[in-house]
């Protein structure tokens, strides 16, 4: 027939290669295409790997594809390998590994009389995300000895679709833990990988599924968790291009960076940050959001104006010049509540601010030219905070 059907608890694996092509219509390692319709069923999984020292990812043709409750598409830990790739967490001799960064940048290592080695940087596109997600840093306790090796990054996940794409079950890039070390030595301090990229293209959009491509947490060492860790991974990047959505959408997205038991206080300028989201339009966005974990990009979108805002158990997160004004009450609650306003952005709000149940208010200001009054980020209260 013309369907490719993975169904009854099956499993297709599928193994990238290398590429060395550049344009994002050719820029893959393997290629699944289906005439009709690519359908996994209950119970059933692609895997698909990226290649782990080029980043090479596999594409999905087909007219529609649907992913069925409780199946899906795994790419978790499916990227670059250790120390591999363009955002790669370092280690050095003694030192605790840093994260792996992709969509948000990798936590560093945190040794509290040493510092820790650095996590990798951000790179890739927003808008065609299909870049694999770097792998974490070793650590390494002496010279000569066998490292902890850092956590895979996240795989990359590209679907096409000519006509429809239903998510009810889950796509995951998600970054890779740290592996094992020797047995005869001390608790590991190694770094999680950066989640990958998940890139879905289609003529409609719907579902009540999970989308993630989240950061691997870093390992902590066993002395003290709290004075010696590896960093975590960053997020990674999803983007939805579609030409009409079904709403209400079900549909969970999350490019969270993994945890660090060294980073206490959510938004550590040395921890792990989230990824990115990307939707060409604002359907998504509405006053209550419950089901966005990310930095927010939409093409034009640098200004919201809501007329009351929720962000409950969803970190959501606007970048640098953004204005959001909301004109009565916000809120924020959840133990990953969190709104996010980044360099310069303006924050303007006609009732309450109310943080509960653990929920986090972060503004990160940009520079000044240092004048009387001058400020890098504006948040104006009307009523009470």
């Amino acid at each position: 027939g013309q369907d490719l059907v993975v169904t009854n608890g099956g499993l297709l694996y599928v193994y990238a290669g290398a590429t060395n092509e550049t344009e994002t219509g050719v820029n893959y390692g393997a290629l699944v295409t289906a005439a009709g319709a690519i359908r996994v069923g209950p119970s059933s999984w692609i895997h698909p790997f990226a290649n782990g020292l080029n980043g090479g990812g596999v594409l999905f043709q087909a007219v529609d594809v649907s992913i069925a409750t409780n199946g899906g598409i795994n790419a978790d830990a499916k990227g670059y390998l250790y120390e591999q790739g363009p955002g790669k967490g370092s280690s050095s001799a003694g030192g605790y590994g840093g994260g792996g960064g992709h969509g948000g940048r990798g936590g560093d290592g945190f040794q509290y009389q040493y510092g820790g080695a650095y996590g990798g940087g951000t790179y890739g596109s927003v808008s065609v995300p299909i870049e694999a997600g770097s792998g974490g840093g070793n650590y390494t306790y002496a010279l000569n000895q066998v490292p902890y090796v850092g956590g895979l990054g996240g795989g990359a996940v590209r679907v096409v679709a000519t006509s429809a794409v239903t998510v009810d079950g889950t796509i995951s890039a998600n970054g890779g833990l740290p592996g094992a070390g020797p047995a005869n030595s001390a608790a590991s301090a190694a770094a999680g990988g950066a989640g990958g990229s998940v890139y879905i293209e289609c003529a409609s959009f719907a579902g009540n599924g999970r989308i993630s491509a989240r950061g691997g947490d870093g390992s902590p060492y066993s002395g003290d968790p709290t004075l010696y860790c590896g960093g975590a991974g960053g997020g990674g990047r999803i983007a939805i291009n579609y030409t009409s959505v079904a709403m209400p959408l079900g549909v969970q997205f999350s490019a969270l960076p993994g945890v660090a038991s060294c980073y206490v206080l959510p938004g550590h300028r040395r921890a792990a940050w989230m990824g990115s989201l990307w939707f060409p339009n604002t359907n998504f966005l509405t006053a209550s959001i419950t089901s966005l974990d990310g930095y927010i990009s939409v093409p034009g979108f640098t200004t919201w104006a809501p007329v009351s805002l929720l962000v409950s158990n969803s970190s959501v997160g606007f970048d640098d010049n953004f204005t959001l004004t909301v004109g009565n009450d916000l809120l924020v609650a959840g133990t990953n509540g969190a709104l996010v306003m980044g360099p310069n952005s303006q924050l303007t709000c006609g009732g309450n601010i109310a943080l509960t149940n653990s929920g986090h208010l972060r503004i990160y200001s940009g520079p000044t030219n240092d004048v009387p009054g001058a400020y890098g980020a504006l948040v104006v209260v009307t009523g009470t905070m």
